[in-house]
Parts: C-alpha cells; sequence; structure tokens
C-alpha cells in the first residue's frame, strides 16, 4: 500500500510538565524519520517546546506547526455556563484529573497573527488562576483569529465533555475546527469511534486523525508511567488506571496509522483524512531574516 502522507496535530513534550517525557528534539527527529510532513508541538497552555522543535526541524525536512493544548472542566459549552465558573485547571493535570463533562482541544496558529492571539490567550487563561495552574472560560475562545481547532476525543475528553464543547465552539469561535479521532487501542473504542462520528455529522464539521502523542517511541512508556506516578504522588503500582493501558500514544508509523484507522472505519468509508488533501502553510519571516516556525494543518475535503 502506498505510504500516507501525515501530519500529527496533538504532540506534548516535556515541557507540559510531567505528563510527557520526550523532548522536543527527540519528538522532531522521529517524526522526521518517520516520514510526516509535519509536527504540531501542542503543550499544555504553553508554546515553551515549539522553538527548540523548530530549531531541530532545521535539521531535517519537516514543518513545525505552532500550537497548545487547553483542557476545559466543567460544562462551559453553553454561554449561561460562563456565569458558573469551573475550577482551574492544573497545569499537570492528567487523565484522572476528569470531571463527568472536562474536554479538551488543540489551537494551532496559522499565520503570525495567529499566533499572537494564541499567545494571548494562554497569558489571560493563566493570569485568572495561581501559580501552575490555569483557566478557560468558553468565552475565551473569542480571542482566537487565525487559528484552527481540533476537539480532541477520549482519553483527552469525554464524550459528555466533547458534546459541551462542540456547542462552546459553535457559539464562540469563528474560525474552522475539526473533531479528531484517535486510535489507540482502549476499552471499547469502536463505540467510542462511532459516537465521536456522530457528533462530527450532527455539528457538519470535518474529522481529522490525532495520535494525542506523548512520546516519541514506544519504548518511553517506564518513564511515562514514572513521570504519572510522580504527579500523583504514589507509587507506580498505585496509579491504577491513571496510567494509560498500553504504549499507543507514540510518535507511530504511516503504515500503522493507515491501518489502524481504515480498519475501524464505518460502513466501509474512506479512511480518515489522515493524508493531508491540501496543506495551508503561513511562513513569516522574523527581524534576523530567519523562517520562523510553519504553521500547517490538515484541511480534509
Amino acid at each position: 500500500m502506498a505510504l500516507p502522507e501525515y501530519a500529527e496535530l496533538c504532540c506534548q513534550s516535556e515541557l507540559s510538565f510531567l505528563q510527557a517525557p520526550s523532548s522536543p528534539e527527540a519528538l522532531v527527529q522521529q517524526a522526521a524519520s518517520l516520514g510526516y510532513q509535519a509536527l504540531a508541538i501542542t503543550d499544555e497552555c504553553s508554546v515553551a517546546g515549539v522553538v527548540r522543535a523548530w530549531r531541530q526541524a532545521q535539521e531535517h525536512q519537516l514543518s513545525v506547526i505552532t500550537g497548545s493544548l487547553f483542557r476545559v472542566r466543567g460544562k462551559g459549552g453553553k454561554p449561561a455556563d460562563d456565569h458558573n465558573r469551573q475550577a482551574p485547571a492544573q497545569l499537570d493535570t492528567g487523565h484522572e484529573s476528569h470531571t463527568p463533562t472536562s474536554w479538551a482541544f488543540v489551537a494551532l496558529a496559522t499565520s503570525r497573527h495567529g499566533y499572537g492571539t494564541l499567545c494571548q490567550l494562554i497569558t489571560q487563561a493563566c493570569a485568572r488562576a495561581p501559580k501552575g495552574q490555569y483557566e478557560l472560560w468558553a468565552s475565551d475562545l473569542r480571542l482566537l483569529q487565525d487559528c484552527l481547532v481540533v476537539l480532541l476525543p477520549p482519553p483527552a475528553s469525554t464524550l459528555a465533555g466533547m458534546a459541551c464543547g462542540a456547542q462552546a465552539l459553535e457559539h464562540y469561535f469563528v474560525g474552522d475546527w475539526f473533531v479528531g479521532e484517535t486510535a489507540l487501542l482502549h476499552a471499547n473504542e469502536p463505540a467510542i469511534r462511532q459516537q465521536v462520528r456522530a457528533l462530527a455529522q450532527c455539528h457538519q464539521v470535518p474529522l481529522v486523525a490525532t495520535g494525542q502523542v506523548l512520546m516519541a517511541q514506544r519504548s518511553d512508556k517506564p518513564l511515562q508511567d514514572i513521570m504519572t506516578a510522580i504527579r500523583l504522588g504514589v507509587p507506580v503500582h498505585r496509579c491504577g488506571h491513571a496510567l494509560a493501558p498500553n504504549a499507543e500514544q507514540h510518535l507511530r508509523g504511516r503504515v500503522r496509522l493507515a491501518q489502524l484507522h481504515d480498519a475501524q472505519a464505518c460502513n466501509k468509508r474512506s479512511p480518515l483524512p489522515i493524508a493531508a488533501s491540501s496543506i495551508w502553510a503561513v511562513c513569516a519571516t522574523s527581524t534576523h531574516k530567519k523562517s520562523c516556525p510553519r504553521a500547517i494543518a490538515n484541511k480534509p475535503t
């Protein structure tokens, strides 16, 4: 089978404190070795890893996407919900901190102006909460301009939370947004993916494949487990379901990704848009006459 083009749109580095073990440089090297077209560095409420990733990417034929991941606790999906502020999100939050309606998304800048509004959103969310935390309101989505947003499926969000997030994006966000679909071989995943697809169809937005990557390689899983235990303040053997059930949240080969998404496609539909049907890129020049990190996103037809 032909190798599909692929751009990973959700990838956290070690700059997401105690969530991911791999450095931005290691992630870029692995993505380049796998033939990825682009890699988004989306640390939580931060763009700290983008510069290191971009510097490493200059040695490879790889484009770096500037982005960030955000979690919203509580409903936050309807306008009225802004009057009931949710508890601030911890910067070191993990799957174990879900509320029934928590949801997460990644915002990807598509221009210099988009990068500025993304940084403005990060600053505003952090300014509302004590150090080491941030508080994001649904109405903050209005700040994002020249950005693309991917609403993340489980394990980053709950299914109920995805519904709230879709409402928030429809009401507050004026740009293009997508529903992410992830193949991590978790329990009940076929049923979950069916509900995710139904949500995308209900809101008439495209699906886009994301890996919710935390590791450069599968062999990083033991270190990932240790970091989870440190974050929780308990020994590894007491972490239970807080540990990822497998090591699938690493940068995987393109053939493997194509097989996973095609094998589980509903009603023998075409595979999810793992390969970009078109690539939208903006590269602004800096004052030092060197190119800035590129902003690229999969936009399926």
